[in-house]
């Protein structure tokens, strides 16, 4: 099967797919099985997804998603988000435009915590865990991310935010959010992998290489696929 076909194929059925409302996760997955039923049979196509899926996530620098994840449902579901936003409210109250300053201030924090939702000064320990540790060369990003999610556990089981309701719907959440972005991970690679091996990573690159004068071009050329996708589907 040449590569136009085959990339005709696949990226039809991942339109088909997405167009039926199928999660994205989900419409990958499907299309994969399918791909690798054809390429490889029934049970090696199953033995290729397992060896993908498990090359996907086995890497030590995806454990920083589900702390993150972690370290927002926290401010989440024990509502310090709304404690933040209410004292950054009180400090700016009088000033003209000051829901714009709370919008500001409030996105500062939340770069500062790399990741997770809003907080403020009432909770400068978990910024220092995140941030603090990295730039004092105590811990790596990733380590980071594990300080960062037991710091905020710490300041909401302070504040007495905590009870077992919200600890199991923060487990519950930190869960759902994490598989989810994970699955998304496994199903991709796998898609990316397919295009490989049938050759429509190489011929395209070739097939760009020479209609493309320059390597902007050739990004425009890439990025329009998307656009023209998502139109078919919308």
């Amino acid at each position: 099967m040449h590569w136009t076909t085959a990339a005709l194929l696949l990226a039809g059925g991942l339109i088909v797919a997405l167009g039926l409302n199928l999660p994205v996760a989900f419409a990958f997955g499907v299309l994969n099985l399918i791909a690798a039923w054809f390429l490889f049979g029934n049970v090696d196509a199953l033995s290729f997804l397992v060896q993908s899926a498990y090359a996907s996530v086995a890497n030590i620098y995806l454990t920083a998603i589900p702390f993150f994840i972690l370290m927002g449902t926290i401010f989440v579901r024990a509502g310090l988000s709304t404690v933040v936003l209410d004292s950054i409210g009180k400090i700016t109250n009088g000033l003209r435009a000051s829901g714009s300053y709370v919008a500001v201030f409030g996105g500062v924090v939340l770069s500062a915590l790399i990741g997770a939702s809003v907080a403020s000064t009432p909770v400068l320990f978990p910024i220092f865990c995140v941030t603090g540790v990295i730039y004092l060369d105590i811990a790596t990003p990733t380590e980071a991310s594990a300080t960062g999610a037991l710091a905020t556990f710490v300041v909401a089981y302070a504040s007495k935010r905590m009870d077992w309701r919200t600890i199991l719907g923060i487990a519950t959440d930190a869960l759902e959010f994490s598989a989810m972005i994970l699955f998304v991970v496994v199903s991709s690679k796998a898609y990316s992998q397919i295009l490989a091996i049938t050759g429509i990573s190489s011929g395209f690159a070739e097939f760009l290489s020479s209609v493309a004068p320059s390597a902007n071009v050739a990004i425009l050329i890439t990025m329009a696929f998307p656009s023209i996708a998502k139109f078919l589907i919308n």
